[in-house]
């Protein structure tokens, strides 16, 4: 062999550290993957309040009536308008008559998600169903046919009007 391809070669020992970084990272991921119920980027988007809210549960829908909007205006004055306030434009909580929103899009079905799970990351936060631990999922359905009687604004995508 010439001098000059021995030039051109790494000594053999460079190798060995190379192999330990790959092998390393390796059982790095499969361990993130496997065993952890987290993986990183979601430990950052959490620190980063960047999770979105997501309910689960199982329902149905309540109808849109006059009746349920009534309701929903009883509802509101007991649960919602110590924070929000009775003529709904804020206090504690933000307003819910304008057209700004915390925590958007201004839809009826993404606002069920956030009465039913709360706003852990508000300021303040938003404790689910609005505190009352025994408001119903038709409940919350008639304060927000209420609101959306309310606020134009909001999209009425839930059910039609009847």
């Amino acid at each position: 062999m010439s001098n000059t391809n021995k030039k051109n070669q790494l000594p053999g020992w460079s190798i060995f550290p190379a192999v330990l970084v790959l092998i390393f990272g390796i059982l790095i991921g499969i361990y993130y993957t496997i065993f952890s119920d987290e993986t990183i980027a979601t430990d950052y988007k959490e620190k980063a309040d960047l999770l979105k809210i997501e309910a689960k549960f199982d329902m149905v829908i309540p109808q849109r009536t006059p009746d349920a909007i009534t309701n929903g205006e009883k509802l509101y004055s007991q649960v919602c308008a110590a924070c929000h306030g009775q003529d709904m434009k804020g206090g504690v909580g933000p307003n819910l008559i304008d057209n700004e929103w915390r925590n958007p899009p201004a839809k009826e079905t993404h606002l069920f998600k956030l009465v039913w799970n709360g706003i852990p990351t508000g300021n303040p936060p938003m404790p689910a169903k609005g505190g009352r631990m025994d408001l119903t999922s038709e409940q919350i359905w008639q304060i927000l046919y209420y609101l959306s009687s309310k606020n134009k604004n909001i999209e009425k995508d839930a059910v039609p009007n009847q």
